[in-house]
């Protein structure tokens, strides 16, 4: 499957698990391929204006046991934002899809290396968000060529055109994957064009339910019906290429 499609559930399901199955479900129904939540602990949003909000999505190993049991048939990825993460992650290890590092983490030493030795051991992707070519990053030694998928993203929620670089979005010689920040669909339709052609391009989109969403990534969420589109997109350019 050249694209693949990840449903970012990330906060937007505000700590209840209803919503949260309600989402993966809508994620699988409209054909995305993953869905992903963020695993962060008190240290991580001690300082964020959303603190209250955040808290009560914070995962325990009951919250995460319970999701990844309920998943109907759709992979299931995690952002880790703190090291510790992986002991939470490691009696449901075989059931997790990849594991993704933010922008905001790309440059942590011991979250990379967590990160590369549970990946490594269960042969999934590891994910990385990045804003420019990735032979800036493997400077640092942090990740093995062989292994990291790097996306490319504007770490900015929204971001405007003019922060955008076109060359980038869909471009698979420098990357592997686009992680969507803007507020509609267009540009990771530009993705998904530019990159059907070639392997395991992974396109990141934040998803929310009309009515529950939070003010946190609101503005950079697509509808499930915008969610429709992209996989309807990318299920017509792989029929059109299988006809070719």
């Amino acid at each position: 499957m050249p694209v693949k499609i990840i449903s970012e559930i990330g906060v937007n399901w505000l700590g209840n698990l209803t919503i949260a199955k309600e989402m993966i479900y809508r994620s699988k129904l409209v054909g995305a391929d993953y869905v992903k939540f963020q695993m962060f602990n008190e240290k991580v949003i001690k300082d964020s204006p959303y603190k209250d909000k955040l808290t009560p999505m914070i995962f325990d190993s009951e919250k995460l046991d319970e999701l990844i049991q309920y998943k109907p048939s759709i992979g299931f990825g995690v952002s880790t934002m703190y090291p510790e993460a992986f002991d939470l992650l490691e009696p449901v290890k075989n059931h997790i899809s990849f594991i993704k590092i933010r922008y905001a983490d790309n440059h942590n030493a011991e979250i990379a290396r967590r990160a590369v030795k549970f990946c490594t051991q269960l042969k999934i992707p590891l994910l990385v968000s990045v804003n420019r070519p990735p032979d800036d990053y493997l400077e640092y030694n942090l990740y093995p060529t062989d292994m990291v998928k790097f996306l490319y993203c504007v770490p900015k929620y929204p971001p405007e055109l003019k922060d955008i670089n076109y060359h980038f979005v869909g471009n698979t010689h420098f990357f592997s994957g686009y992680s969507n920040h803007f507020p509609n669909q267009y540009l990771p339709m530009i993705a998904i064009a530019k990159a059907s052609a070639y392997n395991d391009f992974y396109l990141e989109v934040h998803t929310k339910l009309v009515t529950d969403s939070t003010p946190i990534d609101d503005n950079v969420s697509l509808t499930f019906n915008q969610l429709l589109e992209l996989c309807r997109l990318k299920k017509t350019i792989n029929q059109l290429m299988d006809h070719t």
